[in-house]
This record gives C-alpha cells, structure tokens and sequence, in this order.
C-alpha cells in the first residue's frame, strides 16, 4: 500500500505460479468519501475467465471496509469489454470526455 498525506493508494496483483497476470489499484478519498479505480489489467493470456470481475469485487470490498460511499473509474471508449463489464457490475456511465475517456461510478452503500 502507498500513501500520503491526503489518500491512500491500495494496488493489488494476481498471480499464477511467479508470473502476475493481473493487477488493479485504489485510490482512497476520505475528504469526498469515494474510492477510484484505476490500472485494472489482466494479462490477455487469462482473459475470459472471471478475474476481472474478481478483482474489481475486491476493490468494492476494499471501499466499503473504507467506508467509502462511491466507487469511480474511467475507461476508453473502445475498451468495450470492460464497458460492458463494469455495466453488469452495476456502474453507471456518469460522464465522458474525448480526451479522459468515459466516467463510471457505482454506490457501495
């Protein structure tokens, strides 16, 4: 874990054997009460197999233990597995932009 002195920064990664197919961060804000997600990947490899879905339930897990109220992350337009991902895990589009991407965000409440 990092931190400093306005958040903390939680990264995570999953491994099989010693290789690391997959990795996913949170980012902690106390003063607004939501955690963002950011970095979540998994190794092309190992797609398909629910890992993704894995790692973002342990980031939500992660910001509720926090007592964090709204989990955010940011996607690209054309990263539509991951659009239609985090849609079925209940994030809703809030925002976007040409330049940031997509905006999601989801109550943990």
């Amino acid at each position: 874990m990092l931190t400093d002195a306005d958040q903390e920064i939680h990264s995570f990664v999953m491994k099989s054997e010693d290789w690391i197919i997959g990795m996913g961060s949170l980012r902690i804000i106390p003063d607004t009460k939501r955690a963002h997600a950011y970095h979540i990947f998994i190794d092309p490899e190992y797609r398909q197999q629910g890992l993704a879905e894995k790692m973002v339930h342990h980031l939500e897990l992660l910001g509720r233990s926090e007592k964090m109220e709204v989990m955010t992350l940011r996607v690209v337009p054309k990263n539509k597995p991951a659009i239609k991902l985090y849609k079925k895990l209940g994030f809703e589009e809030t925002a976007s932009s040409k330049r940031k991407g997509l905006f999601f965000e989801k109550k943990l409440n």
